[in-house]
């Protein structure tokens, strides 16, 4: 998938951001990057196997946190805790 593509399917996240991101999961071996040598430049991105294992274990997670997350938001709201940065 192009750059351009996975910037538009993540919304909120800057194209900063994306490029790190995309870097560091290459260097763990969960996405094989191609550049073309083009003007500007044209960056693909694919799952390797390693990455694509990974579609199971966080599809679980992802629907976990969408089961409980409503009883996260009863908690925060009953005891006034709220999660605060730092």
């Amino acid at each position: 998938m192009g750059f351009a593509e996975l910037l538009r399917r993540a919304p909120g996240i800057s194209r900063k951001m994306l490029s790190q991101t995309l870097r560091s999961l290459a260097a763990d071996g969960l996405v094989d990057r191609r550049v073309e040598a083009s003007v500007p430049p044209r960056v693909h991105s694919r799952l390797t196997a390693l990455g694509r294992s990974l579609d199971e274990p966080l599809a679980a997670l992802r629907e976990w946190a969408e089961r409980h997350m409503p009883d996260g938001d009863h908690f925060s709201r009953r005891t006034g805790n709220r999660s605060q940065p730092g």
